[in-house]
């Protein structure tokens, strides 16, 4: 059964009738106390439930932790006992005994021993260091040891200072023991090198300071790396192996010849050698590259432009290198057909698209090959300039011609509905939601044709705040006529407080009479002196 608790906390609800903090600490009564004759009701709440809530909580701690009934009978003797009982009783069961694992209450001790759970008063701990200093001087750093060699034994050090006189490195050998041959090499029977940084590796150094350096990333793309660095560290050459299984080739095992037909191969050159086609989407004359098509059945070349910043990708279209003209004085032309495959080979200017906006970004000269269409998004009709910057060159859906369509990107429109603000970031017609005009208030409505202040949102708004000021005023007001009638009801009133009195009273009557619906037509009443 639990303790009887005879205090209680008062006026602790949300909606409690009482004054809010801040006011509370501007009142006076706070300093002064509360007048004998009309008391602010809910400034006396506060009070109430300020002085009743600390109570509480220390009635609550009493009856929970001592097991006895708190009385409201104004036994103070007995509520002090109580009290000191409680907190023994606390420290007692939820205060643990310190440990090297918790903090707690620890016992200090004056003795050498081997607790955990006691702790050294300063004085052993002076005794204790007087008492090594006498026996080996920190200064001497060993030297006043008489007999090293058998501080060594004693210790088990003989075999470790022998082996660490014929040892390599640490820098680059743990692990096994690695013993010295000569001054120029060691031999082990496995050599484990770990590092603290992102590659672990081998130092083969030369005499001039230049180095190979073969580093490992087991969780990178390359998993190992040798570089050829100078003295001072900078990389001269490298070569890595990538995360794949296979047979490594030099470059001069791979020619035209071995690379498939279809395969795409990262091309470094702006210009595409013969018998290779840029990766730009094109179509091809299935019948006139059976081998292209075997690898591309649709007859469609990839497009992987993009792909790399410095790189195209080209695809080998042909099973043999074209043979070359031996000498050429003009470019030659590219001639389309009617399916749009070239039925000339040769150079062609055109003009390009973005493939997901269809925006005219740029002319160009490409090479078209023998049965081979222009690139995806290539036209070789060359569009008219606008004459406005508000509009913009695009290819009709069909592909079939030029557009002139609305460019409106980076201007700022506002949503008819919400007065929201937005930019614009997409070519064509503005969007039936949105306008160009700015509405001027925030109480504006789009009519159809322009923006109008609608006067009920208008109006409901002029009230809420009205009504807000009013409230303020007539606040301000109780506040001070509380003090003067203060004045008046103690007798000490001086005669500019007592006409003061009437002036404020007369002034919350009118302040109560605003009739706050006729906002903004509202003659505020004079605030006196």
């Amino acid at each position: 059964m639990s303790s009887k608790n005879d205090f209680k906390a008062f006026s602790i609800n949300d909606n409690a009738n009482v004054v809010s903090q801040e006011r509370y600490e501007e009142s006076q009564s706070l300093k002064t106390g509360f007048p004998p004759d009309n008391i602010t009701v809910h400034l006396l709440n506060k009070v109430l439930r300020q002085s009743s809530t600390i109570a509480s909580v220390v009635s609550n701690f009493i009856a929970t932790y001592s097991g006895n009934d708190v009385l409201d009978d104004g036994d103070i003797v007995k509520l002090t006992a109580q009290l000191n009982g409680a907190l023994d009783q606390k420290i007692a069961t939820e205060v643990p005994n310190a440990s090297l694992t918790q903090k707690g209450v620890v016992q200090l001790i004056e003795v050498v021993g081997n607790s955990n759970i006691l702790a050294a008063t300063q004085k052993l701990v002076s005794d204790v260091n007087n008492n090594a200093n006498s026996r080996l001087s920190k200064n001497q750093n060993g030297a006043d040891i008489s007999d090293k060699n058998e501080f060594v034994k004693n210790l088990g050090l003989s075999e470790t200072v022998s082996l660490a006189k014929n040892s390599a490195q640490r820098d680059w050998v743990s692990g096994n023991y690695a013993l010295k041959k000569s001054q120029e090499q060691f031999t082990c029977s496995s050599l484990d090198v770990d590092a603290n940084h992102e590659y672990a590796g081998i130092r083969l150094k030369k005499k001039d300071g230049y180095y190979i350096q073969m580093a490992t990333n087991p969780d990178g793309q390359d998993p190992l790396t040798i570089y050829y660095r100078d003295k001072s560290g900078n990389t001269l050459y490298y070569a890595s192996l990538q995360k794949k299984s296979g047979t490594l080739a030099m470059t001069d095992d791979v020619s035209s010849v071995n690379i498939p037909v279809g395969a795409p191969i990262l091309h470094s050159s702006r210009y595409t050698p013969k018998g290779y086609l840029c990766c730009h989407g094109q179509t091809f004359d299935k019948s006139r590259y059976p081998q292209l098509a075997a690898a591309y059945p649709d007859g469609k070349i990839p497009d992987l432009r993009g792909k790399f910043d410095t790189f195209n990708y080209i695809v080998r279209a042909v099973c043999s290198i074209m043979t070359e003209q031996k000498y050429a004085l003009e470019h030659e032309t590219a001639v389309l057909g009617k399916d749009g495959l070239a039925i000339q080979a040769g150079w062609i200017k055109v003009y390009h698209t973005n493939q997901i906006t269809r925006e005219f970004t740029n002319s160009d000269i490409e090479y078209a090959m023998l049965g081979v269409s222009l690139s995806a998004g290539a036209y070789l009709d060359e569009p008219e300039l606008p004459d406005s910057d508000d509009m913009a060159i695009c290819r009709s859906e069909d592909g079939k011609r030029w557009e002139i369509v609305p460019d409106y990107r980076g201007k700022i429109v506002y949503n008819k509905q919400t007065r929201a603000q937005q930019e614009i970031t997409e070519l064509g017609e503005l969007p039936e939601i949105l306008t160009f005009k700015k509405p001027d208030t925030d109480y504006d409505r789009w009519n159809g044709k322009e923006w109008v202040v609608d006067q009920d949102l208008l109006k409901s708004h002029q009230i809420a705040e009205a009504k807000q000021k009013q409230a303020e005023l007539l606040l301000q007001a109780n506040e001070t006529l509380s003090l003067l009638q203060d004045s008046v009801d103690l007798e000490i009133a001086t005669t500019a407080e007592e006409a003061a009195l009437l002036e404020w009273k007369k002034y919350r009557v009118l302040l109560a009479r605003v009739d706050i619906l006729q906002t903004p037509d509202i003659e505020w009443p004079e605030m006196p002196k």
